[in-house]
């Protein structure tokens, strides 16, 4: 994107700059590539597509292969002879279905893997059962960072009318256990450690992320799991290194000519930048929110409402924020830019951005560049911390300044063989992460 030998112009630096703004920290539904309004065009053969899979679904209980109650048999039947049925009546045909005795075998449908762990082998911790006491309440776990839910139409390019169905039927939400960058939190086995039982219990889907293929080790003889890919997570090991001087080696060639001229540009300020623990009132995140709200503008979109921006900001502990201060002035002193951050176990995550575009500093200092850059010199001075977490998607921008790319995997918890052939059904379907994650 920059040629070699000289500055980057004015309209390269601010494509690098949307670029790793829009994809940094990305939770996966703001990382696809999806019209952030309503449902698309509605197609007259959408509801032809959403009730396929309910005739999959009373063709398997009518075939015996899905034990159901008499109720969800005479609904079944209702459904693949054609005759319609209500929102409740499907949610009702849903929570009545059951195992049947013989697990269903691993199988390949398109980008996920099914497994269901033969009986015979045992539960990595019996203790870990949703069936045993557990407080709604306590767990190790931290909301928005370790699990956070999100409405189901944001992770697939679902139909209008599926959904609606799923609306409908209470069915259009997930729990998605890990971090907010689509890396893992806990993982496979210890996913009801970060999250309350109340949270899994009502949510109708639930996803756990971790590392690819981990089913083939995984014990759990209650639930079936369905694995599909989600893509690559961005980050930087810092653990070898012990000054600013090693992350530049990392950099190629133009990148390090790039954060040279960068941090030149921010030292002849005026600036005064500071790192510091977030002050969590409400005063503080109020200035903070319009230069967020600005940047979200410029780049076509804001990822977090206000309600959301504030939630996060006055609830989620030990928040950091690097901030890039206009010292024109020195006694009215102006935010240019900020990003705020979370230290999670040894991982750092710069978060939510924003930059304020009609001040000149902004461009002439690479005030955004530089603030990026001062999560990267935190990790490397603080022993505890060993990865620098960018997030997904906008590959190129994040490798041209050090990233490295590392796959990870969703898992869904499914109940039952029933909710089991809805998620592969789905999955199959409508989950082309090929097609909507912005991955250039």
């Amino acid at each position: 994107m920059f040629c070699c030998g000289g500055s980057p112009t004015t309209e390269e630096e601010e494509e690098y700059e949307y670029e790793l703004n829009t994809g940094m920290s990305m939770p996966l539904d703001q990382a696809l590539n999806l019209d952030k309004g309503e449902s698309k065009e509605y197609d007259k053969n959408e509801p032809k597509k959403s009730s396929s899979w309910l005739q999959m679904i009373g063709e398997a209980v009518q075939s015996g292969s899905v034990s159901a109650t008499t109720t969800a048999t005479d609904l079944a039947n209702k459904i693949t002879s054609g005759v319609d049925v209500s929102a409740q009546e499907i949610s009702k045909f849903l929570n009545s279905l059951r195992f049947t005795n013989e697990p269903r075998k691993s199988a390949k449908v398109g980008h996920a893997v099914s497994v269901r762990v033969p009986s015979t082998v045992s539960q990595a911790s019996t203790a870990d059962s949703e069936a045993t006491t557990e407080s709604n309440t306590d767990s190790k776990g931290i909301r928005m960072v370790d699990y956070r839910s999100f409405p189901l139409k944001g992770y697939v390019d679902l139909p209008s009318a599926l959904v609606s169905m799923l609306k409908w039927t209470a069915m259009d939400h997930y729990l998605i256990i890990g971090r907010p960058t689509m890396a893992p939190s806990a993982g496979l086995k210890g996913y009801k450690d970060v999250t309350p039982k109340k949270e899994r219990s009502n949510s109708p889907f639930i996803v756990v992320i971790d590392e690819p293929d981990k089913l083939g080790t995984f014990k759990d003889n209650k639930y079936i799991w369905v694995e599909f890919a989600l893509g690559d997570t961005f980050m930087l090991d810092v653990s070898g290194m012990k000054s600013m001087d090693d992350y530049a080696k990392v950099l190629s060639k133009k990148g390090r000519w790039n954060f040279k001229d960068r941090r030149k540009k921010f030292a002849k300020g005026p600036i005064l930048h500071e790192f510091i623990d977030l002050p969590a009132n409400k005063e503080f995140v109020d200035s903070l929110w319009p230069l967020y709200a600005q940047t979200g503008e410029k780049n076509g979109f804001t990822v977090l409402t206000k309600e959301e921006f504030f939630d996060f900001h006055l609830t989620v502990p030990d928040l950091k924020i690097s901030i890039a201060w206009d010292t024109s002035d020195p006694k009215n002193r102006k935010m240019i830019s900020f990003c705020t951050g979370v230290i999670w176990r040894d991982v750092i995550m710069p978060m939510w951005c924003g930059t304020d575009y009609e001040n000149d500093l902004n461009r002439s200092c690479a005030t955004y560049f530089n603030i990026l850059y001062s999560y990267v010199e935190k990790a490397i001075e603080s022993p505890s911390i060993t990865w620098v977490d960018l997030g997904a998607s906008h590959r190129k921008a994040k490798m041209a300044i050090g990233f490295q790319p590392y796959p990870f995997s969703g898992y869904f918890r499914c109940k039952n063989s029933i909710v089991q052939i809805f998620v592969e059904s789905l999955m199959d379907k409508y989950y082309k992460p090929e097609k909507l994650i912005n991955d250039p």
